[in-house]
């Protein structure tokens, strides 16, 4: 037998194993980033839909207030009450 083989395969091996962990450890780190990410789009996404709820509401007041300034009182009380 040849030691100095035998202590390079010893080393390789510990090195492959090493390798191992590193990648192991590096693809959970990328998982636990890539979950994070995808919740924190899903938060904004939420938030920009709020936003854009908000935004029709805001439009639909605006056309009230504009249509109030050009119709008669009698007019903006049929109009709020559907009579």
């Amino acid at each position: 037998k040849n030691p100095t083989a035998a202590g390079d395969l010893r080393a390789a091996m510990m090195d492959k194993a090493t390798a191992e962990d590193v990648l192991a450890s590096t693809q959970s780190c990328a998982s636990e980033r890539a979950t994070s990410l995808e919740a924190n789009l899903a938060a904004a996404r939420l938030r920009v839909a709020e936003q854009e709820r908000l935004a029709a509401e805001l439009q639909a007041q605006l056309t009230l207030a504009r249509d109030d300034q050009v119709t008669t009182p009698t007019t903006r009380h049929a109009r709020r009450t559907g009579r």
